[in-house]
């Protein structure tokens, strides 16, 4: 007759080779899902044409963005971010007439802010938008 000991020894290390390396792979993968969540900064395109932006609205999270200005006409633009305030934050993107772009990161606090173009009579014509941080 067989000793019980060694056949709940043999059942414990299939269980364990089983479901350890399950639970070590996933809590692996949900830390670093959540490492590259808390260190990666939201993301904001914005793409400028002639006059106008290709949104009259954009929402991201609070933190850390990143922002993009991408050229998609024939004039030069340039970004702008104003505060709840009316005042201009220390940031500024510009492209120029051809298919370029220009990337930045800045911090944003929850709130509504306005984008605009700062080029003479851009704004006046239209070339602003909100921009919703949550």
């Amino acid at each position: 007759m067989i000793s019980p000991r060694p056949r709940n020894r043999t059942h414990a290390r299939l269980l364990a080779g089983i479901f350890v390396p399950v639970m070590v792979v996933s809590g692996c993968t949900d830390r670093g899902e959540r490492d590259a969540a808390a260190t990666s900064p939201a993301e904001l395109v914005v793409v400028a044409s002639d006059i106008a932006f290709d949104s009259a609205g954009y929402t991201v999270a609070a933190g850390d963005v990143a922002v993009t200005l991408e050229q998609a006409g024939f004039l030069p633009h340039t970004l702008v971010i104003e505060d709840q305030d009316g005042q201009e934050l220390d940031f500024l993107l510009m492209v120029g007439t051809d298919a370029s772009e220009d990337t930045a990161t800045i911090e944003l606090a929850p709130g509504t802010y306005v984008l605009f173009c700062e080029i003479a009579g851009h704004r006046a014509a239209g070339q602003e938008a909100t921009l919703t941080v949550e």
